[in-house]
């Protein structure tokens, strides 16, 4: 995300992580610990792309579904650069290193 941002300058304004892994969001009694994991572990890679509002449809969605994708809406895309995350303090995300277990350390 901060790559793209960079790259594209503009913010994203993430608001909705917990949608990203639900079985996870459900196992964690702890939010911020769900969201760390989220977002620094690196374990699991899931596409991320932006669209235009009016792009994605239900007949699109629906299609999309049948095939065994889906598709989350976890933010949205303003002006400005960087991404801010809701109810989450950017400073504590770590970059995922293959070689530091930083994601243990929740």
């Amino acid at each position: 995300l901060k790559e793209m941002a960079f790259q594209s300058k503009k913010r994203f304004i993430i608001e909705n992580v917990d949608n990203i892994n639900p079985i996870l969001f459900e196992y964690f009694n702890n939010f911020e610990k769900y969201q760390k994991l989220i977002l620094t572990s690196a374990e699991e890679y899931v596409p991320v792309f932006t669209l235009p509002k009016n792009f994605v449809d239900k007949k699109i969605t629906s299609r999309l579904k049948s095939r065994g994708i889906e598709i989350v809406r976890i933010g949205s895309v303003a002006k400005g650069n960087g991404v801010k995350i809701s109810n989450f303090q950017t400073n504590k995300i770590n970059n995922f290193d293959h070689f530091n277990e930083n994601y243990m350390n929740l």
